[in-house]
């Protein structure tokens, strides 16, 4: 996936891959762009610096722009109730236990335990 910045008024495409792995018994790669120093493209949506937002009803993502970097990653993970659970957290409601866990490379998972 090639990601783009407009600087200075033309459109410069760098080589660099970004692709951000879910683990739930599926995998999605996104394609993000960077389209200003503070604002970030993600599958068609625009998100600004700090800015949430859900994917595949299951996790939270988190935008950071730095001054010469961006990243995404995922802050947290959502029950089936829809309650926030923190990376490295767990909660537990009618439907048992749920933990979101994250290995060191990124890879987040949210699991039931009943």
């Amino acid at each position: 996936m090639a990601i783009s910045h407009l600087f200075h008024n033309k459109l410069v495409h760098f080589a660099t891959v970004h692709s951000t792995k879910f683990e739930t018994s599926f995998s999605a790669k996104g394609m993000i762009r960077l389209t200003s120093v503070f604002l970030l493209l993600h599958q068609g949506n625009q998100y600004r610096n700090g800015e949430e937002w859900t994917v595949f009803r299951s996790f939270i993502m988190n935008c950071t722009v730095h001054y010469n970097r961006w990243e995404t990653k995922i802050i947290a993970c959502l029950s089936m109730m829809g309650e926030r659970i923190p990376v490295h957290g767990q909660i537990t409601d009618q439907h048992g236990v749920w933990k979101c866990v994250q290995d060191a490379n990124g890879s987040t998972r949210l699991v039931q335990q009943k």
